[in-house]
């Protein structure tokens, strides 16, 4: 079964509708429809944005049938809003909430940058979550057969958000909503000498605002670029496998006394950089991450 629409057919048991995406536009709230308005999309998200509390916010509204389109561009589009105005919450942060509204069928889904960039509030009327304790766990995860062949569903979202928040002093908060659903709050640090390893992977999303005419290329990132993504703890991650050879986030958790969830976040992001790659449960470093090592190496 395709991704496009698979959530629909889940939730609902019968065909979606075809329709074009919304436009993404950006208006003052007060103002009436704008275009693309009233086009139903299957994964859709508006996002208030917030110059001052005293003001109406300004409306995105982002839609596709396609989830991890849509998932994409809502993310980059809150990422960047937030950076706009002097937030420091990393892109992978916010990915992994918009990712998991898929739990939520993406069932009115509203999220707030406010006037700092700092917190970002992600809400939905969804069914929620009743222990929002064990949602911080690794491993538990309520993401049935059909849902895991659109987002991994190994439990790892709210622990690898969790933990990049509070290396960089910053939190995450779980409140149910007024009527039903569940209200993310994604709170970073404002002091910029603040650092963490989560929020190196910010530059992942810097300037991106993909296209909804055709499907985001790929561009081939130059070593100074990636430099400015890559910790130096993931560098200790990338020399590993660079030695030791192919290892699981379990092995690399254990050789470098990470937590599981910091050795799954930095592969991820290894991974995404095509530094590395999957095979057969392991990662392996691959020709561009040796060419990476041997650029750092060089750097003073």
């Amino acid at each position: 079964m395709a991704r496009k629409g698979l959530l629909s057919r889940i939730l609902s048991g019968s065909e979606p509708r075809t329709t074009e995406p919304v436009a993404d536009e950006r208006r003052p709230a007060a103002q009436g429809p704008g275009p693309g308005e009233g086009t139903v999309s299957s994964y859709s998200a508006r996002i208030a944005v917030y110059d001052s509390f005293t003001a109406s916010p300004f409306i995105v509204d982002i839609g596709s049938d396609d989830f991890l389109r849509v998932v994409d561009e809502i993310s980059a589009k809150a990422y960047n809003l937030g950076r706009e105005r002097g937030g420091r919450i990393p892109y992978i942060v916010i990915r992994e909430v918009v990712e998991n509204l898929v739990h939520a069928g993406f069932k009115d889904v509203i999220i707030t940058v406010e006037p700092d960039g700092n917190v970002i509030r992600i809400s939905d009327h969804g069914p929620g979550i009743p222990d929002k304790e064990k949602a911080f766990k690794p491993g538990f995860t309520t993401a049935t057969k059909e849902l895991k062949r659109m987002i991994k569903g190994v439990g790892s979202g709210l622990p690898i958000v969790k933990e990049s928040l509070e290396l960089m002093g910053g939190c995450v908060i779980l409140e149910d909503n007024l009527s039903s659903g569940l209200v993310i709050t994604l709170k970073g640090s404002p002091d910029e000498k603040t650092t963490s390893s989560a929020g190196k992977t910010e530059g992942a999303a810097e300037g991106v605002d993909a296209s909804h005419n055709q499907e985001p290329s790929k561009t081939i990132q130059s070593d100074e670029e990636i430099e400015r993504q890559v910790s130096s703890r993931q560098k200790k991650v990338l020399m590993l496998l660079a030695e030791a050879g192919p290892a699981g986030p379990s092995s690399v958790a254990k050789e470098l006394r990470l937590s599981a969830a910091t050795a799954y976040r930095d592969l991820e992001l290894l991974e995404r950089l095509e530094l590395i790659r999957s095979n057969e449960g392991k990662r392996e470093i691959t020709a561009r991450g040796q060419q990476f090592i041997s650029f750092a190496m060089k750097r003073p």
